[in-house]
């Protein structure tokens, strides 16, 4: 496992929620071919620079990807303090559990993962916290709304039924109508082709209208 003591990377989480991280002291290497920048690295060698025993390289990789990840989290999330938590969250699990990437997916994709799974945690412990009740008007007027990412609704109902679609349809639906990536940018996230994420939106989106108007009062 990387160490964790490194006055660099330790300054990533003691600076939260603002995350400066000086990066003029994390941005170069002595390599084979000499000087090495994190900078000129891919978000695949810092990640194995940091299984490699330099907890640098995580910090800087983190602070590379903290806006993808922020918006992530913020299109994910029904209000700021939710996206907030989930990032917080978020963040804490990748550095804990960084070592364990295996590099059978790009680390956008499994940072996505990580992120995705801290907003459904949260958004369900909210839940059990509130009690929160929806009637069967709104789940009815849900159902009959054919653009989700626009509903009225969209903060807590929407979300719990996407979050609970399987997840090859999950995550797709999640980056399209929720997080409003294009097909392109859901497709780089995820490393599936693009005709692959509007298929799996398509049938995403087909269930998502079945589980809600499901959930409306019988006829």
């Amino acid at each position: 496992m990387a160490p964790v003591s490194s006055a660099g990377a330790k300054s990533f989480f003691t600076s939260w929620p603002l995350v400066e991280i000086d990066t003029s002291t994390l941005s170069l290497r002595e390599g084979r071919g000499g000087t090495v920048s994190f900078e000129d690295m891919s978000d695949e060698e810092l990640m194995r620079e940091f299984q490699s025993g330099d907890a640098d390289a995580l910090a800087f990789l983190l602070k590379r990807l903290l806006p993808k990840l922020a918006a992530i989290s913020r299109k994910l999330s029904p209000n700021k303090n939710f996206a907030d938590d989930a990032l917080q969250e978020a963040l804490t699990t990748v550095w804990k559990k960084a070592e364990q990437f295996n590099g059978e997916s790009k680390v956008v994709t499994w940072m996505y993962v990580v992120i995705r799974n801290a907003c459904i945690d949260i958004l369900r412990k909210e839940e059990v916290r509130t009690k929160r009740n929806i009637s069967d008007e709104d789940l009815l007027e849900l159902s009959d709304s054919s653009n989700f990412a626009d509903s009225s609704l969209t903060d807590m109902v929407v979300r719990r039924a996407v979050f609970e679609l399987p997840e090859d349809l999950r995550d797709p639906v999640c980056l399209v109508f929720l997080s409003e990536y294009s097909v392109e940018e859901t497709s780089s996230i995820l490393g599936i082709p693009p005709g692959t994420v509007k298929s799996r939106c398509s049938r995403g989106k087909a269930q998502l209208a079945e589980k809600l108007s499901d959930l409306g009062p019988k006829k």
